[in-house]
């Protein structure tokens, strides 16, 4: 039998939760803020020793308020956020730069402030609307 990837989430429930994130501007932040506070003493101890033994700052970090999964007095799942490097970072700074060229005015004295020429004068209109 496959799991639902919903967990126990219906259509209803999952119609509730967006009315709340778009109405009340529910976060991510407070949904882990409410859980954390429901965790029992066992899987804050969890949470305990998952940053004892795998917190490093930068790379893998786990909050002082991560989720425990639940899963067993043996061992459990712990929230993490992880670092990952974006692959190719030059590419995006890339795009940036080369919008942002597009939109600069031409330095004083380069070829291209000679060769632009002023825009035609506007004529009012007449009274009959002719221009």
């Amino acid at each position: 039998m496959t799991k639902n990837p919903l967990g126990n989430l219906t259509a209803v429930k999952i119609r509730r939760l967006k009315r709340l994130i778009d109405k009340e501007g529910l976060t991510l932040s407070d949904c882990i803020a409410v859980f954390a506070e429901r965790q029992d003493d066992n899987d804050k101890a969890f949470v305990g020793l998952a940053r004892e033994q795998w917190h490093t700052d930068g790379e893998i970090e786990i909050d002082d308020n991560a989720i425990a999964a639940g899963s067993s007095d043996n061992g459990d799942y712990i929230m993490a956020w992880v670092w990952v490097d974006d692959p190719d970072p030059d590419d995006e700074d890339d795009d940036d730069d080369d919008d942002d060229e597009e939109e600069e005015a031409p330095d004083a004295g380069t070829e291209a402030d000679t060769e632009v020429s002023p825009p035609e004068p506007i004529s009012a209109p007449s009274e009959s609307g002719e221009q």
